[in-house]
């Protein structure tokens, strides 16, 4: 008899800590999803409010201003030829070279596509959206990949390390930018690559 109700008792002991863990695992839980949804709501709240009319409008009247800022700056560079090495030399590193008044157009244009780039590939915009109200200029990329290269070899020049010299995402977002437009305009499917 003592055996019986001392395993009633160690029963009912077993019970009542499976039953408070379950109780604790499923409050952790519901916390959990509620998190994520928290997050979720935010997430899409942010894009709804970067993606109305006025924050939109506001990409859009700089993108007006970048456009004509590349058609000016491709009809001057569009057969030109750079002195990169004068300029290396002049200002350093890759990086003094990108903020110099030198580049200040190219600097204009490249920041803006890199931009747009990221802010499509983290979903913050709609890629469809922006391909058809914004034209990527594919021969401002093709003039300039030279330019590019360039001040992405060169960026920390500085450093001993000459395996360190190099910025190895320097414009990534813009040539994911340009070949997912170039995708889209031949019917492929768009795909952002992980940097």
């Amino acid at each position: 008899m003592q055996v019986a109700s001392r395993f009633g008792k160690n029963l009912a002991v077993v019970v009542a800590i499976v039953s408070s863990l379950s109780a604790i695992a499923g409050a952790a839980w519901t916390l959990f999803e509620f998190a994520r949804a928290t997050r979720e709501k935010s997430r899409v709240a942010q894009i709804a409010q970067l993606t109305t009319y006025a924050s939109f409008g506001e990409l859009l009247k700089r993108y007006h201003e970048i456009e004509q800022k590349t058609d000016a700056f491709m009809r001057q560079h569009r057969h030109a030829t750079w002195d990169l090495a004068a300029l290396l030399k002049q200002h350093e590193t890759g990086a003094s070279m990108y903020y110099s008044p030198e580049l200040k157009d190219f600097r204009d244009i490249h920041q803006f596509y890199e931009e747009l780039g990221t802010l499509i590939r983290f979903g913050a915009v709609d890629f469809e959206l922006v391909f058809q109200l914004v034209t990527f200029p594919s021969d401002f990329q093709e003039t300039t990949k030279p330019l590019q290269q360039f001040l992405s070899d060169h960026w920390f020049e500085l450093r001993s390390d000459l395996t360190a010299k190099k910025l190895r995402d320097f414009g990534f977002n813009l040539a994911e930018l340009e070949k997912n437009y170039e995708a889209r305009r031949h019917g492929r499917p768009v795909q952002w690559s992980v940097p």
